[in-house]
C-alpha cells in the first residue's frame, strides 16, 4: 500500500497493510539538523510519514495570505 492508500483504509475502517504513521508538528531545527535544506513536505517523504498535517513550523507569517488582518483570520488557518 502507499500512503493514500493506507490512511483511506484506515478512515474506512479496512485493515492497512501497517498503522498509518504520522506527526503534527516537526520543529524546524529538528528537521534541518536531519536532512539539510529541505522543506516540511521533503522532510515527511524522506522520513516516511503516511500523512502531512498542517506543521506550525511550516509557514512563516510573512507569507500568510489575510483575509481579515484586524482579526487574524487567514486562509491557512481555516477562520
Amino acid at each position: 500500500m502507499n500512503s493514500l492508500e493506507r490512511v483511506k483504509a484506515a478512515l474506512e475502517r479496512r485493515v492497512p497493510d501497517r498503522v498509518p504513521y504520522f506527526e503534527s508538528v516537526i520543529d524546524e531545527k529538528v528537521m534541518q539538523a536531519l536532512l539539510p535544506g529541505c522543506d516540511y513536505y521533503q522532510f515527511n517523504e524522506w522520513i516516511g510519514l503516511d500523512n502531512v498535517s498542517q506543521n506550525r513550523s511550516s509557514w512563516r507569517r510573512d507569507d500568510v495570505e489575510f483575509i481579515d488582518a484586524e482579526r487574524g483570520c487567514s486562509a491557512t488557518n481555516g477562520v
